[in-house]
């Protein structure tokens, strides 16, 4: 069966079609007046999660440390800890460390404003140079901080975006990025990305979007197509999760008869998954301190060519 091929302008009136709806439930956009570098930290925080519980996970990091210096000799699990109500919240800390170390060793200092004045592919790289950051955290940095024509997409969002049909059944994550850039003016951007991003971390509606949309067929424009009353299903409640399938009774005794193995199996994996996290905590503490006195040495050569 040929279906029809799908054009950025189809994508681009499917998405139009999406946004009265949204905004009526999430309302305009939010403005933040953060610098760069808090941009960067807000992106980590806000991945996979919605725009007011990233905020709050930024200024509990702000609250619960004298400085970013003080924040970057912290430790992950301290950070971890402080980030407890954010989804991932141990991937954000070693993202927010990082940021901040890698940051420090290059400049001395957090001012990070000047990629504001350098070109897109410049400051791109230099972000991309900071190895923890994900994509997600790049574009959206690029996209609020510099300014850029780049459309942000987290896991949850590329998820909603399959769910509603606006992406190909064989589109991959790393794709979509740009598949929503060529579709979206960049004046459009900022407010499609928030009420893209609002609806798909929205934990009313985040069990639907982990499903598999039956509904979809094998032609991607008709798909496209239908998107927009696909969401009005979804936002009216005429679409719910799909309710877990009861045990059998034969399920139920063989579960019975392995619960104990499977206890003492699973009591050996959690035993040998503290130890590999602590392994890796004690690795990267190691790094830390390790990149610490080399920033040290540094600065003291560099004080010493001075005299």
């Amino acid at each position: 069966m040929v279906t029809a091929r799908v054009k950025a302008s189809d994508r681009t009136k499917a998405c139009q079609q999406l946004v009265p709806a949204l905004k009526k439930k999430y309302g305009k956009a939010p403005s933040f007046d953060h610098d760069v570098l808090n941009t960067l930290l807000f992106g980590i925080c806000l991945e996979n999660t919605l725009f007011e519980q990233a905020e709050e996970g930024l200024e509990t990091v702000q609250r619960s440390f004298f400085d970013y210096n003080e924040a970057r000799v912290s430790s992950i699990t301290e950070l971890q800890d402080i980030l407890s109500d954010l989804p991932e919240a141990d991937w954000k800390a070693l993202r927010i460390r990082e940021s901040l170390q890698s940051i420090f060793e290059e400049r001395y200092s957090y001012e990070i404003e000047d990629l504001k004045k350098k070109g897109l592919d410049a400051a791109d790289k230099y972000l991309r140079s900071i190895s923890s950051l994900s994509s997600f955290v790049v574009n959206h940095t690029l996209l609020e901080a510099v300014g850029a024509h780049v459309f942000p997409i987290d896991e949850n969002m590329y998820k909603a975006a399959m769910w509603l049909g606006l992406l190909e059944s064989d589109t991959e994550f790393e794709q979509a990025s740009d598949q929503f850039k060529s579709a979206i003016r960049k004046a459009d951007v900022p407010l499609t990305y928030y009420l893209l991003k609002s609806l798909a971390n929205d934990p009313e509606y985040m069990p639907i979007f982990a499903e598999e949309n039956e509904d979809l067929s094998d032609n991607a424009l008709d798909n496209l197509n239908k998107a927009s009353a696909r969401l009005k299903d979804v936002l009216a409640g005429k679409v719910t999760p799909s309710k877990p399938k009861a045990k059998s009774k034969d399920s139920s005794d063989s579960g019975k008869a392995t619960k104990k193995s499977s206890s003492t199996s699973a009591s050996k994996k959690k035993a040998s998954s503290a130890k590999s996290s602590n392994e890796e905590e004690a690795a990267v503490e190691k790094a830390a301190k390790k990149s610490t006195k080399k920033t040290t040495k540094k600065k003291t050569t560099k004080k010493s060519s001075k005299k």
